[in-house]
């Protein structure tokens, strides 16, 4: 198994709203190679279940394993492409490409020294 999405759910909570539910039990299993597409309507969760993906969103339930490891945070091994542009407009697509393995870099660098 490539990617299993085990029983996933996501609750927003609010101290002012409460809690919102985004959606739960959320069952898939993607083999590697294989081509998925999500689908529905706006506001269904399908990007925040890409940043759950990702490691970029916690997962409110459940679990999403990556070729046998739970996903807990963002690593090297995935990436993500935002709906909203994220580009610096200062950098060139270049600089903008290499930014995140420079920072990567230098947290290596600093925990060695």
């Amino acid at each position: 198994m490539f990617l299993n999405i085990d029983q996933v759910g996501k609750t927003f909570k609010d101290q002012e709203q409460g809690s919102f539910e985004v959606f739960s039990n959320i069952k898939l299993s993607i083999e590697e190679n294989q081509f998925v597409s999500i689908l529905g309507p706006s506001g269904c969760g399908k990007s925040t279940l890409l940043s759950m993906i990702a490691g970029l969103e916690d997962i409110s339930e459940g679990a999403i394993i990556l070729e046998g490891s739970e996903i807990k945070r963002p690593g090297p091994d995935r990436g993500m492409v935002f709906q909203e542009p994220s580009l610096f407009p200062w950098l060139n697509v270049k600089e903008n490409v290499m930014y995140p393995i420079k920072k990567l870099l230098s947290k290596k660098k600093q925990r060695s020294a």
